[in-house]
């Protein structure tokens, strides 16, 4: 019976081991009751939600990490009460010098000895930069979309007057053709007249210029 007890008592220390390697893991791992109190939390969550050591005063998850989901239908412990196996939610952080950060939690049922329902245990991923990245190329791809807009909009016939050359708009009034061209895509215009309409409209200057050239 004493070499059985020792050879148990060492197979629980080496499953406890194994367990405190598991949790403290760099995955931030969560466990709350059904009264939303965390009862335990490794480094890793820790220090995302500046927690440097777990509290002892009954700290409720929504006071540790506060979102729009809180308390409500949506919230993970309230959808695994109901009977849901696993809920993935991607909450949002705001650290305190303004930058968000996302994660991916996933939440699974915590069962107590006798298979009933304790709580929940989540786990964190963090997903910020994936994130950004996703959010930088939704920006580009609608930059690119009204660039193509403004691109298709300069390819398509333009109404223009005979006379002055300023270009009836989709409002059905007419702009200076340097305008319209620069709103549709931006170039800017630099004025200067050309050989032949300085030699029509201002022939003395012209006959000057010539001169100089020659000379």
């Amino acid at each position: 019976d004493l070499i059985e007890m020792r050879h148990l008592n060492r197979k629980l220390k080496e499953s406890e081991n194994t367990l405190r390697n598991v949790f403290n893991s760099s995955i931030p791992i969560c466990i709350t009751n059904t009264d939303y109190q965390i009862v335990l939390s490794n480094d890793a969550y820790r220090n995302i939600f500046d927690q440097k050591e777990q509290s002892e005063s009954s700290l409720k998850c929504y006071e540790s990490r506060p979102g729009p989901a809180c308390q409500t239908d949506l919230c993970p412990m309230k959808k695994v009460l109901r009977g849901e196996e696993e809920v993935v939610c991607e909450p949002t952080k705001v650290k305190t010098d303004g930058i968000k950060q996302y994660f991916i939690v996933t939440a699974r049922p915590f069962l107590n000895n006798q298979g009933q329902l304790d709580g929940i245990v989540e786990c964190f991923q963090d997903i910020t930069e994936r994130k950004n990245i996703e959010m930088e190329r939704d920006r580009l791809i609608e930059e690119l979309q009204e660039a193509l807009e403004e691109v298709k909009t300069l390819r398509g016939i333009l109404p223009i007057c005979s006379y002055c050359k300023n270009i009836r708009n989709d409002e059905g009034c007419y702009e200076q053709i340097e305008a319209y061209i620069h709103k549709h895509s931006g170039v800017n215009f630099s004025h200067t007249i050309c050989s032949k309409c300085m030699k029509e409209h201002y022939p003395k200057e012209y006959a000057a210029i010539m001169e100089k050239q020659e000379g």
